[in-house]
């Protein structure tokens, strides 16, 4: 260990001592080298200091291989260590943090311009190191994302804190690289097409796989702030007219539209109708829960939350498990009605068709000659 310093000192400290003499014979044999013309030219003069020289520059180029390998070995050394000792390092970062978290909140506050300058004079690197290292952190997140979501777990009021203490900051910064991220969007979506469909396939709005699971459970942990967003965005609705339009629209559809209107008529009477239930349909038969159940329809592909479902019959007329949503169902009116009672329209609701009761039941639909302002209540 004594003499490791001498591994990275110049070579002028470890070259002997000569003394005057030798320096003079040396240089006297280097002036011989050059006296090749003896008579007609005389030899150059002071080679020893173009010697000198060369050994001056092949001793810097020495010492500079000699500091870049101790470099190199440092880093070799503090990747392993950090590696061997990661956990340490964080739990002494994350303490430190903790101990100092209103000072170092100070030095960020005094020094907001001077970090910020850093970064945008390192923007690049910083671009070109994330470029680099995309398929290494992309692994990472793979085999760490169980980690990842747990931190999120624990930390998500702070995350959510710090959202909304940053909001108008995040809007901000939206506003003023939306055409970047609407080209990373656009770039994403090409790159990454099977990953983002099963994406909306997942979180689309008509599967309540996850979404609506969610919606529950948060709504029943915080219901008093439930109840009073539903209240101000029915107020927010009403303010605006929106209840009012989306009632006109449906009364107009249910009035103009025969299809809609004879399906909005069928799930009334099935709905409400224990009979119905009981009547023997061509490929289908009617489910009705209690509460609204979450499925995927065999017929759309979409979940959705729905009371009525309508369950696939086989030749045995046993039940298969595939499920149909009430619009899948009455796409086809061919198996849509119960059998025997194919043309049980009237003008108010669709009838069960008693014995007691006239057997003629092929009676037509009569409502379009006479649209009324407002659908008739089922009687």
């Amino acid at each position: 260990m004594k003499m490791l310093h001498l591994l990275y000192r110049p070579s002028y400290h470890l070259r002997p001592r000569y003394s005057n003499s030798i320096v003079s014979s040396f240089w006297l044999l280097g002036q011989s080298r050059y006296s090749t013309r003896a008579g007609s030219e005389e030899a150059p003069t002071h080679q020893h200091v173009t010697h000198m020289a060369d050994d001056k520059a092949r001793d810097k180029a020495s010492e500079a291989g000699a500091h870049e390998n101790l470099r190199a070995y440092q880093r070799h050394y503090q990747k392993e260590y950090r590696d061997r000792n990661r956990e340490k390092i964080r739990a002494a970062q994350r303490l430190y943090r903790e101990q100092n978290k209103d000072k170092l909140k100070a030095y960020r506050e005094q020094n907001k311009d001077k970090i910020k300058r850093w970064h945008q004079e390192h923007k690049e690197e910083a671009k070109a190191y994330r470029e680099r290292n995309k398929d290494k952190l992309k692994a990472y997140r793979d085999q760490n994302k169980d980690k990842i979501k747990r931190w999120y777990q624990e930390h998500k009021e702070q995350v959510k804190a710090y959202r909304e203490r940053n909001k108008d900051k995040i809007k901000a910064y939206r506003e003023q690289n939306k055409d970047k991220m609407k080209a990373y969007k656009a770039r994403y979506h090409q790159q990454h097409k099977q990953r983002v469909a099963e994406l909306v396939r997942q979180w689309n709005k008509k599967n309540p796989s996850r979404r609506y699971e969610y919606g529950r459970q948060w709504s029943l942990k915080n219901r008093e702030l439930y109840l009073q967003k539903m209240a101000e965005y029915r107020l927010k609705c009403s303010n605006l007219g929106l209840f009012d339009r989306y009632k006109a629209a449906k009364r107009e559809k249910y009035n103009s539209d025969k299809q809609y209107r004879m399906a909005v008529r069928l799930y009334i009477w099935v709905t409400r109708s224990v009979e119905a239930r009981q009547l023997s349909w061509p490929t289908h038969q009617p489910i009705l829960y209690d509460t609204k159940q979450s499925y995927h329809c065999s017929g759309c592909g979409h979940g959705r939350y729905i009371k009525l479902w309508w369950e696939k019959l086989d030749e045995n007329r046993n039940p298969t498990g595939e499920l149909s949503c009430h619009a899948c169902f009455i796409s086809d009116w061919s198996r849509a009605l119960p059998i025997g009672h194919e043309n049980m329209f009237v003008n108010k609701r669709p009838r069960h068709r008693s014995p007691e009761k006239a057997p003629d039941d092929n009676i037509e639909d009569k409502t379009e000659t006479g649209p009324s302002d407002k659908p008739d209540p089922p009687t």
